[in-house]
């Protein structure tokens, strides 16, 4: 029996294999370069903090998919606030300069500077997802939009108009245009990949 459902209690063994999950297929976010300790603190601050949100997708007790989702840019960086020096700190140390470039562009918003101000509009009044996710074994056989489907429909009580989000490779941008109906709206500025933005009305 497949179960998607909306995390909100740390619980240790899920945090331990949403990372394993995140790490395993997505290896080119600023998650994937963090420590393991930071990537704990991460996912548990979705799962905790009001303004974020942590879904699971579980098959018969195994995590198959995860997602991690905010309310708005504005209200994301004012939950991280407490827990940025960590994450730059971590990056320095490690000598990822161009992670902490990325990252600059991102809360200076350099990296939407190009689009206008409606599209600005949309993205900083409305949901953003972060990370989606869903084990190799189980991809391309529908799990994915059964997922993102599932979690649009929750998100609906929310008081936001749209849903955002950015991907970086054609597999993907033809997934969320072609299957889950999104719109191709911009791109974001990053090093070294270009950052197609998509956005979907609920």
């Amino acid at each position: 029996m497949n179960i998607i459902k909306k995390i909100e209690t740390a619980d240790k063994k899920i945090i331990k294999e949403s990372i394993y999950l995140l790490d395993s297929e997505i290896q080119d976010s600023i998650f994937f370069n963090l420590s393991n300790d930071l990537k704990y603190e991460y996912i548990k601050k979705f799962i905790e903090d009001k303004n974020l949100y942590f879904y699971g997708y579980f098959s018969k007790d195994e995590l198959i998919g995860c997602a991690l989702l905010g309310n708005n840019p504005n209200e994301y960086v004012r939950s991280f606030q407490s827990f940025n020096y960590k994450i730059i700190l971590h990056l320095m140390i490690n000598l990822k300069f161009i992670t902490l470039l990325n990252i600059f562009f991102a809360y200076s918003k350099i990296d939407i500077f190009f689009l206008d101000k409606n599209k600005k509009d949309i993205i900083n009044n409305n949901i953003n997802l972060n990370l989606i996710v869903i084990k190799n074994s189980f991809q391309s056989k529908g799990f994915g939009s059964i997922f993102l489907e599932q979690i649009l429909e929750d998100l609906k009580k929310i008081e936001r108009k749209s849903i955002s989000l950015e991907a970086n490779n054609l597999k993907a941008i033809s997934f969320y245009k072609k299957k889950m109906k999104f719109t191709e709206i911009g791109y974001k500025i990053r090093l070294f990949k270009k950052q197609t933005i998509l956005m979907r009305d609920f």
